[in-house]
């Protein structure tokens, strides 16, 4: 039987040399203990990392158990979230008891580039004609992997009222050097009431080991934690935190491979008739399939043995739309090639 090909999953191809698989070994021995209840030396290595003071850092099982300790810990009677975008954040937000309220980002095509358009001054009224006291964003965003520049988040928060809370999923955004989007988020974060979500999980590839965190300023992040269950993570993630924030080889690389497998995907699909492709900043695409019925076309690349991440269940998109996440460039390639064959 063929192998499987699958990308519809978005966890990058990471490796590592022995000495993380040494790490966990040894780490072993001291399972006997109990980890620190807070995980202060994972927050001391990330508060390096990211320049940030340790106390207002916090650990997650991921960055699914942050976005749900936000809903938990805030309980916004209304929120909004910008959509197409991850389901999660409304499942959380709606566990908590807080109303949703979806603005959807308009579809545009041009010259075969998917778009997706969302002007702040629409959004931030659409958010104050509805009460919002919050707003979910994800950036670079799932699934459609545009990026928002701090110039549209500033100018969204200006029009907003002081106590309006920003959460931001920035899950994706190491798929890029971004020093300088980096220190001005900060700079933002010191002025308004944002908190950042990360997850170290697509970063370093390790979805088994659950680990996310989250920054902001002090009044938030003290309120985050009086949620916040202790011993959210186990030993081999406390441990594997302040290893991965030493290993900038393997995120440069990382980096490096994403953009330029990234533009020759995109570039050959640009290519095939019938499909539209979005622009990304992250490490996969979003296309969709037109001329041809586009589920008995995802039958056929089943057959083929290529999943693919269906989008129907992402609100304003339907079941022509597609996420493909980028590989190494000879399984890119085999994608490219059974789109293009099931095209026809």
């Amino acid at each position: 039987q063929d192998a499987v090909n699958d990308f519809s999953v978005n966890i990058p191809l990471v490796s590592y040399d022995t000495s993380y698989k040494e790490l966990l070994v040894e780490t072993i021995d001291k399972l006997i203990e109990y980890p620190e209840i807070d995980g202060a030396t994972a927050r001391q290595a990330l508060s390096t990392f990211l320049n940030w003071p340790k106390d207002e850092i916090t650990l997650g099982n991921g960055a699914t158990d942050l976005i749900y300790l936000v809903a938990r810990a805030f309980k916004f009677q209304v929120a909004m979230v910008l959509n197409p975008t991850f389901s999660e954040y409304q499942s959380a937000l709606e566990q908590a008891g807080t109303k949703v309220v979806n603005h959807v980002m308009k579809i545009g095509n041009m010259d075969k580039t998917l778009t997706f358009e969302v002007d702040a001054h629409e959004l931030a009224r659409h958010a104050v004609d509805n009460a919002c006291r919050s707003l979910f964003i994800c950036n670079p965003n799932n699934p459609t992997g545009q990026f928002f520049s701090t110039t549209f988040l500033e100018s969204f928060l200006i029009r907003v009222d002081k106590d309006f809370v920003l959460i931001i999923d920035e899950s994706f955004i190491e798929f890029r050097s971004r020093e300088a989007h980096h220190k001005k988020m900060c700079e933002l974060v010191k002025r308004y009431n944002i908190l950042v979500i990360r997850s170290m999980t697509k970063t370093y590839s390790v979805p088994g080991l659950r680990m996310g965190y989250a920054f902001g300023n002090a009044n938030l992040m003290q309120t985050l934690n009086r949620y916040r269950d202790p011993w959210a993570l186990n030993r081999f993630a406390l441990e594997s935190i302040p290893y991965f924030l030493k290993r900038k080889m393997e995120l440069a690389a990382l980096q490096d491979h994403s953009i330029k497998a990234l533009e020759e995907m995109r570039d050959a699909l640009m290519q095939i008739s019938g499909l539209d492709v979005s622009h990304s900043e992250a490490n996969f695409l979003l296309i969709r399939v037109q001329g041809t019925d586009p589920v008995t076309w995802h039958e056929r690349m089943i057959d083929g043995r290529y999943y693919l991440r269906t989008c129907m269940d992402f609100i304003g998109l339907g079941p022509e739309y597609f996420r493909v996440v980028v590989k190494d460039k000879a399984s890119n390639q085999k994608l490219i090639e059974a789109i293009r064959e099931n095209m026809k």
